[in-house]
């Protein structure tokens, strides 16, 4: 399903006020969020449910501002929706910076130091309090 932007000039837009409680991801950053714009292009999601879907979940931290270039990615694949994704992706990228992999030096070095504490460690204790078993044919003193 491609999706095009509507015209929806006589819509208000709703008010919101963002709160920065400081223990939270900065909503730009918060790989969720995005994921709820890319459902938007993958799925049949309406637009109305995917601003609903984002600001439900940012909730407090939510504010259309801060979202106006991944909204503009949404639409600028002119019912190419591939192409949105990609532009949509590409503006994520510049918020959300993937883990660099360690290179192979720093990669070797964690596997021969687990290899070291793996090695340095004790074999188990074992108990030397053994049970004979008795036979319960034989007859103890009494």
């Amino acid at each position: 399903m491609s999706k095009r932007a509507a015209s929806n000039d006589d819509a208000p837009i709703a008010k919101r006020i963002r709160i920065d409680d400081g223990n939270q991801t900065a909503p730009l950053a918060d790989k969720r969020a995005w994921a709820i714009l890319e459902q938007f292009l993958t799925t049949d999601m309406t637009y109305a449910q995917m601003e609903e879907a984002l600001s439900s979940y940012l909730g407090n931290r939510y504010s259309p501002n801060d979202w106006k270039e991944s909204r503009d990615a949404l639409f600028s694949g002119d019912g190419d929706d591939d192409l949105a994704l990609t532009n949509l992706r590409a503006v994520m990228a510049k918020h959300i910076h993937p883990v660099s992999a360690p290179n192979d030096s720093s990669l070797a070095k964690r596997r021969s130091s687990s290899t070291r504490v793996q090695s340095s460690r004790r074999p188990a204790k074992v108990s030397k309090n053994y049970m004979i078993p008795i036979p319960s044919f034989a007859k103890l003193p009494h």
